[in-house]
């Protein structure tokens, strides 16, 4: 790694938690504009305008196309953004900009507290990510509801945070994230975010060989033979294991596992490569 690169994986949950702050801040400051009558910022996280630059969930995107059948090219222009990212990066929205992200890593936080996390065996299969998208789109499709609207928890969020600044009143559904918040918290850490953000879905279609991924040098994780749990696994926050297949889609890109191998071996890093080392 060149000095950058290692500059960057000894600083990524600092970077991260300062991109995550940033989204939150954002999300604050766009009513708080509006309300002094200052637009060159509109939206929330289902669309987003930035001057003359529209910017809109791809799961929203994809819900529009399928309810109303008809492909409206503004609005699949301004779901190209979140897209090309995926492509390049992987979900790094889900973990770097999400505010339901931040809110769940707090409660896991509490959660752990109380409970001893167990550490991850080996990764769900991809066919249970599937399956359960697949039926909330069939849903969708079949009954006319725009579930998506309403199970899309950045979306949810940041309208209510609009909402609160501009009308001072906040909509019922943020009793439903209350209820799956608190539901994680007893039963499952991080469910929603692992098996059935519709948002998380979506940009995981578009995840392919070339993307950025975690990496495993085998050699170097050699390391952690001698420790009773492997740093890497127990870092994750949607309890997966880096070191076993069947990662993504699954995989949001908070790459903890990676900054949590930093002092031993760095047998995980961040790359393009589609070998393993």
């Amino acid at each position: 790694m060149n000095n950058l690169e290692k500059w960057f994986h000894s600083n990524l949950g600092v970077l991260r938690r300062i991109s995550q702050i940033g989204a939150l801040v954002l999300v604050v400051l766009i009513p708080i504009l509006n309300k002094n009558e200052i637009y060159i910022l509109l939206g929330n996280f289902y669309s987003l305008s930035i001057g003359n630059l529209e910017i809109a969930d791809p799961a929203i995107v994809a819900q529009t196309i399928l309810l109303t059948k008809k492909v409206f090219l503004p609005l699949l222009l301004a779901g190209l953004i979140p897209i090309v990212i995926t492509l390049f990066l992987g979900k790094v929205f889900c973990s770097w900009a999400c505010p339901y992200f931040l809110i769940s890593e707090m409660g896991a936080k509490l959660r752990s507290i109380f409970k001893t996390p167990q550490p991850s065996l080996k990764n769900p299969k991809p066919q249970y990510y599937w399956f359960i998208f697949a039926g909330v789109m069939l849903f969708a499709i079949i009954s006319g509801v725009p579930i998506i609207t309403y199970f899309s928890f950045p979306g949810l969020i940041s309208s209510n945070i609009a909402n609160l600044v501009l009308c001072g009143i906040v909509g019922v559904e943020l009793f439903f994230i209350f209820v799956i918040l608190l539901s994680e918290m007893v039963f499952d850490s991080r469910f929603w975010c692992k098996y059935f953000c519709p948002v998380g879905a979506v940009l995981s279609l578009f995840l392919s060989k070339n993307t950025l991924k975690i990496k495993l040098n085998s050699v170097a994780c050699g390391n952690c033979e001698k420790l009773s749990e492997s740093p890497c696994i127990n870092a994750c926050v949607l309890n997966l294991n880096p070191k076993k297949e069947n990662l993504y889609p699954y995989c949001n890109h908070c790459f903890a596992c990676v900054d949590s191998c930093q002092n031993y071996g760095n047998a995980l890093t961040i790359t393009f490569q589609n070998k393993e080392k």
